[in-house]
């Protein structure tokens, strides 16, 4: 890039290194637009009943996905591994199956593999869940029968695009809907019970980002435009702004 590192060195004090970069300071204009974003807020009418299997050794990421769709209106099964995937997938017909690849008992390779070598099953997409980044990973799971897959972590609207890409849903979005500048207050956050506002707080302090998601997606539903509010706040790091809001002695705001 053009640049140099210059080291300096005083024995028994330590080094310092110096980083200089030849970059100019962007203009305004220059940078492009942030998209609007939207919030999915629900499934349109007049659709069929979309039914997703959740496969993952894992309770919590079970959970965390099934908050995220269930009260969008999707039907959602629950599979631990690979075998009993393969056995719901038989009995129920799944549209969509988030396949953990890496389970005991049977493995999210063999089980898409088995799924995939049936007719039934070629019509069934499969979006593997792994925490890998590397290609090599990958393709493994593209040449075991995947059609796609998403890395963990993921945020919702990620795994909300994944299903749209695939299947023919329609969504209701907030329309660019926006909370207005008293949205985020101790007042407004006192609407929601208080066993949540107590979840968050102390997920705040962990700087949990999963946890605060999961709190996110339970009160998606009914309040929306607050959930995408509290969503853009825990994505910017506000942890200290959310245990304010949430914390048990706080006064509403005026």
């Amino acid at each position: 890039m053009g640049g140099q590192i210059v080291p300096t060195s005083q024995l028994g004090n330590g080094s310092t290194f110096r980083l200089d970069l030849p970059m100019a300071a962007a203009q305004a204009a220059e940078l492009p637009r942030a998209e609007e974003s939207r919030q999915v807020v629900g499934l349109a009418t007049d659709q069929p009943e979309w039914r997703l299997l959740i496969v993952d050794d894992s309770d919590d990421n079970r959970h965390l996905l099934r908050r995220i769709l269930e009260p969008l209106g999707f039907a959602v099964h629950e599979a631990e591994n690979g075998q009993q995937a393969i056995a719901t997938w038989r009995a129920w017909q799944p549209h969509l199956v988030f396949m953990d690849m890496r389970m005991p008992v049977m493995d999210g390779y063999e089980a898409t593999r088995q799924i995939k070598a049936s007719k039934e099953g070629q019509a069934t997409t499969i979006v593997a869940l792994t925490a890998s980044a590397f290609e090599e990973d990958r393709q493994n799971v593209l040449e075991a029968g995947c059609d796609d897959f998403l890395r963990k972590p993921f945020r919702a609207e990620q795994l909300l695009a994944k299903v749209s890409q695939h299947v023919d849903v329609r969504f209701v979005y907030t329309e660019g809907q926006q909370v207005d500048g008293e949205a985020l207050t101790s007042r407004a956050l006192a609407a929601l019970p208080e066993t949540w506002r107590r979840q968050a707080y102390e997920a705040a302090s962990l700087a949990d980002h999963e946890s605060l998601e999961v709190l996110i997606a339970e009160v998606q539903a009914e309040h929306p435009a607050l959930a995408a509010r509290l969503t853009e706040l825990v994505r910017d790091f506000g942890f200290d702004q959310l245990m304010h809001l949430t914390a048990r002695d706080d006064k509403p705001d005026d």
